[in-house]
């Protein structure tokens, strides 16, 4: 904000932290680090790792994010194959970004 960048000029990533999964909580998230961060929306919200459960419930809750315009883009971190197919069984759309190290 002081740097005078426009805030259309400047990409903002944040992570969904483990302790966040479920629905509720992954709103609630994400609306916390909107306020820290002093903006009105993210331009990519990632599930950090898809923990122990409550993948397909965490994902909803971010596509909401996405269209109710809090997020621009979703996606997911350390997350394999076999996590990626659990949300297209579930008919749910596919991440943007699945971001992993190497």
């Amino acid at each position: 904000r002081r740097s005078g960048i426009p805030r259309s000029e400047v990409f903002i990533t944040t992570k969904l932290w483990d302790t966040d999964h479920g629905y509720d909580r992954a709103i609630a998230a994400c609306k916390k680090s909107l306020a820290k961060l002093g903006t009105d929306y993210l331009d990519l919200y990632l599930i950090h790792s898809p923990n122990k459960g409550k993948l397909v419930e965490t994902w909803d809750a971010l596509v909401e994010l996405q269209r109710c315009g809090l997020v621009r883009s979703i996606g997911v971190s350390n997350m394999d194959v076999a996590h990626i197919e659990a949300l297209l069984e579930y008919r749910r759309p596919v991440p943007t970004v699945n971001q992993i190290e190497m």
